[in-house]
């Protein structure tokens, strides 16, 4: 006996899914409204963390999103795993060479790094 999903189910599931951008907005709205900007226009610059490889495209919407919708002044994306390495080694905690590992449920990554520049460990 094969399990069937409900009809109403796969349409609640297409009308979430249906548009990134909207998707993506619910949880920018939540987000800023829990750092108390409550306004359409957020006037500080953003920092947004992705995992290593994460497609152009997905780069891009996301900051067609922020630019037109808040309209914020910059937005600048970062590695997660590196932008952590780098304020570490900043700190004095790490040092110049090393590796950032970043566990996750599906992947891991490992990024190299040597005389502090990821650029230089991934090329040798």
């Amino acid at each position: 006996m094969i399990a069937r999903t409900p009809a109403c189910v796969m349409l609640l599931i297409a009308m979430l899914f249906s548009s990134l951008k909207s998707w993506n907005m619910y949880i920018l709205d939540f987000a800023f409204d829990r750092l108390g900007a409550s306004g359409s226009r957020i006037d500080h610059p953003i920092l947004i963390t992705e995992c290593v490889r994460n497609p152009v495209y997905s780069r891009s919407k996301m900051a067609e999103l922020l630019f037109e919708t808040y309209r914020v002044p910059a937005v600048a994306f970062g590695v997660d795993a590196a932008v952590s390495y780098k304020y570490n080694q900043q700190r004095g905690i790490c040092g110049k060479d090393g590796l950032a590992i970043c566990p996750g449920f599906n992947t891991t990554h490992v990024i190299p790094t040597k005389v502090g520049n990821l650029r230089d460990a991934i090329g040798q």
